[in-house]
């Protein structure tokens, strides 16, 4: 979905340089819905902090898959051969990744309701399905962002506790926290 909205402004803003052209008239057919107004897109300030919030949670995320190597999956689970990695982000929070996620996620909300979004100007809104669809994305990323880490965080704690025991437990005594250094 991200990159759809990503592909319709990108695609509708470097054609309304020449808006009468035949590829802007087949992207605007594409992009732009009924009561929409593409030379409404624009960059905001709000645009800004979103995509500050999104690029500084993907690089926090790229950063702790790297950390953990080929012992990242996206399932919940502890390979035989795993070390307990304590380095890098993971000597700050326990789980960095999801920490970044509270960054990412509404960075991309933030991004998609603001005036002179796609989401906003294209006329998406103006259908009761469009608008439907848009409360829909948006529940399922407070879904990911809130509901499916914190979840995860204990059962995750408590796997490692189990196979690395005396280890895990002086590094949880260390890093207290599992996202947020002083608060969570």
């Amino acid at each position: 979905m991200q990159a759809f909205i990503a592909v319709a402004e990108v695609s509708l803003i470097l054609t309304q340089r020449d808006p009468t052209s035949p590829l802007a008239k087949l992207v605007a057919s594409i992009f732009v819905l009924p009561g929409g107004d593409p030379r409404r897109l624009r960059l905001t300030m709000l645009h800004v902090i979103a995509g500050t919030m999104m690029s500084i949670g993907g690089l926090v995320r790229v950063i702790a898959f790297k950390s953990l190597g080929k012992y990242f999956t996206f399932q919940v689970g502890i390979q035989s051969d795993q070390n307990l990695i304590t380095s890098g982000l993971y000597s700050i929070v326990r789980h960095p990744s999801y920490a970044a996620m509270l960054f990412t996620q509404p960075g991309v909300v933030l991004w998609s309701l603001t005036p002179g979004s796609w989401v906003r100007e294209c006329g998406i809104l103006n259908s009761r399905w469009g608008a439907v669809l848009c409360t829909i994305v948006a529940l399922r990323i407070l879904v990911v962002v809130y509901v499916i880490p914190f979840g995860r965080m204990p059962e995750e704690d408590k796997m490692l506790k189990k196979k690395f025991g005396k280890e895990w437990e002086e590094w949880a005594a260390r890093v207290r926290y599992r996202l947020i250094p002083g608060v969570y």
